[in-house]
């Protein structure tokens, strides 16, 4: 597997993983605005992109904006991989991510890589369905 900077080209493939994995997908005008970013990986396998992560660097905090691995990769340790990535790659001292509060499986794996709860947020996502903000304390590269 490789994981590697996303470029323009790997936006339809990250559209369909994007898809197949949220009931309420990102569009992509959303995923251009981020191509250019250090902050938008991509995990290959085959000539194929299996997975992705986009984060953003704001000031001392790195934002987890989406993950997602296509199904049929899901639980080969894809989405640790990215996320290991992109902490490495940010010289931040805290991650913050929201996750629904439904998505059980998510909170797992978040929890797994160190996340824990701070607070929910009611109604953030549609469908009146509340999230979990999440955050990591790490120790800054630099």
């Amino acid at each position: 597997m490789l994981i590697r900077k996303c470029e323009e080209e790997d936006l339809e493939k990250i559209l369909v993983i994007e898809r197949t994995s949220f009931d309420y997908p990102y569009s992509r005008e959303i995923f251009e605005d981020y191509v250019n970013s250090d902050y938008f990986i991509v995990a290959e396998q085959d000539s194929k992109i299996i997975g992705y992560v986009l984060g953003e660097e704001r000031e001392e905090e790195g934002v987890i904006v989406s993950i997602a691995v296509s199904p049929a990769h899901r639980l080969r340790g894809v989405g640790t991989s990215l996320m290991k990535k992109i902490q490495r790659k940010m010289d931040v001292n805290r991650f913050f991510l929201i996750v629904r509060e439904s998505n059980r499986e998510a909170k797992i794996f978040y929890d797994k890589l160190g996340f824990s709860k701070i607070t929910k947020i009611e109604d953030y996502y549609q469908k009146d369905e509340d999230g979990i903000l999440m955050q990591k304390e790490v120790m800054k590269k630099s």
